[in-house]
C-alpha cells in the first residue's frame, strides 16, 4: 500500500475544533482553556524521528498560537508507570519571561519549537513495548483534555500482555479491544489524531488490524478518530 495516497484519501485537518463552544484566537486568553496532549511513540517508531521533526514542530506551534495548555510525553512499554507529562502553557511562559507585547507571537513560536525538539530528543524506550493504549488511557483520564495527538506506526506491542499486532489473529484483536475498551471510556467527546500509521511496517494486515483496534477503542467510546500516515503542515 502506498501511504502517500492514503493521505489524500484521509484529507486530515489537524486543527479540529475542540469540544463544546469554546474558541481561541491569537493573543487572546482562552476563557476556558483546553488541554491538548502530544505523545510520541518511543519504541522502534522513533527511528523515524527526523522525518517527523517538522511535523511535530508545526503542530505544537499551531497549538501555541491558540494558547492551549499542551502536555507532552514519550511513550514506552508502560507509560502508566514510567511516563509523565511535561506541561506547557504558552501564555504563562510569556508572563514569566516578561516579553514585550509585540514580541509575544515570535516568543511563543520559539518556545514551541524548543518543546518539539525536546520531545523528540527524549524518544527513548525504557520498557520494551510501544505503550500507545496506556498513553491514550493517561490522556483520557487527565482532566480538561480535549484533543490527543499521538505519533506512532499504530502497531501495538504489549510484551507484558503477550500481545502484538504483528501476527495477531482476528480473535486476539477482539480480545484486546474487550480488555481496553472499559479503560478508555474517558475518550468520550475527545478527538484522537493518530499520525504515522504504517510507517516502516511491512505487513498491511497489521496496519489494518491496528486501524480496527484504534477505531473500536476511540469511536466505540464516543470519541472522534483521525488516522493518517503524515500530518498536514
Amino acid at each position: 500500500m502506498h501511504w502517500k495516497s492514503l493521505v489524500a484519501a484521509v484529507a486530515v485537518s489537524l486543527m479540529l475544533a475542540a469540544c463544546g463552544t469554546t474558541t481561541t484566537t491569537n493573543n487572546v486568553t482562552h476563557p476556558n482553556p483546553t488541554k491538548v496532549v502530544v505523545e510520541w511513540d518511543g519504541s522502534g517508531f522513533s527511528r523515524f524521528a527526523n522525518l517527523y521533526k517538522e511535523e511535530v514542530t508545526a503542530v505544537i506551534q499551531k497549538l501555541a498560537a491558540q494558547e492551549d495548555e499542551v502536555l507532552t510525553s514519550v511513550l514506552d512499554g508502560q507509560p502508566i508507570t514510567t511516563g509523565s507529562f511535561t506541561t506547557t502553557n504558552f501564555a504563562d511562559s510569556l508572563q514569566k519571561e516578561e516579553v514585550e507585547k509585540e514580541e509575544e507571537p515570535e516568543t511563543k513560536q520559539a518556545i514551541a519549537a524548543g518543546l518539539a525538539k525536546t520531545l523528540i530528543a527524549r524518544a527513548k524506550e525504557i520498557v520494551p513495548g510501544s505503550g500507545q493504549l496506556q498513553g491514550l488511557e493517561l490522556a483520557a483520564n487527565t482532566p480538561g483534555v480535549a484533543r490527543i495527538y499521538q505519533w506512532t506506526d499504530g502497531v501495538v506491542n504489549e510484551p507484558s500482555n503477550h500481545f502484538s499486532l504483528t501476527g495477531a489473529s482476528e480473535s486476539q484483536v477482539t480480545a484486546e479491544i474487550r480488555q481496553w475498551q472499559p479503560r478508555l471510556r474517558g475518550l468520550k467527546g475527545k478527538t484522537v489524531v493518530i499520525i504515522g500509521v504504517g510507517r516502516g511496517v511491512n505487513q498491511v494486515t497489521a496496519v489494518e488490524r491496528a486501524h480496527r483496534l484504534f477505531r473500536a477503542l476511540v469511536e466505540g467510546n464516543g470519541g472522534q478518530l483521525t488516522w493518517t500516515p503524515t500530518a498536514e503542515q
